[in-house]
């Protein structure tokens, strides 16, 4: 009678360890979904310049900012930008490299 309890409870604390409480099926739900997110971030570019309208011939001072979309938080990994100046035909004017 003792072992038919002995395993009664052995086998009721295994059955009971395999159980998932809403907390841990909430956990697992919302990892999966910042690990969904995170694998589908995107960044954006924002430029700043210091005048609104140039004349022929003057130069062109700007800033950039990489940015992640989902977080909006400046984004320093990054150690290269690609800029290209075009005219109003969207013919490449110059095309300029920062490091």
């Amino acid at each position: 009678m003792k072992s038919l309890l002995l395993l009664a409870g052995i086998m009721y604390s295994a059955f009971a360890f395999t159980q998932t409480t809403p907390q841990e099926k909430l956990d697992s739900f919302s990892a999966q979904f910042v690990t969904a997110i995170r694998s589908h971030e995107q960044q954006r570019v924002f430029m700043a310049t210091d005048k609104s309208i140039y004349s022929n011939g003057e130069s062109l001072w700007f800033k950039a900012f990489l940015v992640n979309d989902i977080s909006d938080k400046i984004n320093n990994d990054s150690k290269f930008l690609f800029v290209d100046l075009v005219d109003i035909n969207d013919d490449v004017i110059k095309t300029l490299i920062w490091l």
